[in-house]
């Protein structure tokens, strides 16, 4: 198995979601229908700390489909290591064979 990948890679994952504003009066905080955005967001570690950036919604689909593939490159590194495993390499080690 070569390990191969598709295109640029990203951790984190990609949402979306809707906020109350700080206006007390304002529908939003009495009717979750009415509240505001459809706010694209991403979410990873960078740096040993977890971060959060407002992306637009072409965004999103361009870190949806790095993450598809960062998904996709571990998937692959797990079966190799699996394969790898399966092999028993430490059965020859040690014995001339």
């Amino acid at each position: 198995m070569n390990l191969r990948f598709d295109g640029p890679l990203l951790r984190g994952w990609v949402y979306t979601s809707s906020n109350k504003c700080t206006n007390m009066k304002c529908r939003c905080h009495t009717d979750a229908s009415k509240r505001h955005g459809i706010y694209h967001r991403w979410t990873g570690k960078v740096n040993g700390k977890i971060i959060t950036r407002s992306i637009s919604k072409e965004a999103s689909v361009e870190c949806r489909r790095r993450i598809d593939n960062y998904h996709a490159l571990m998937k692959r590194i797990e079966k190799l290591v699996d394969d790898e495993i399966a092999r028993e390499p430490w059965k020859n080690i040690g014995t001339g064979t």
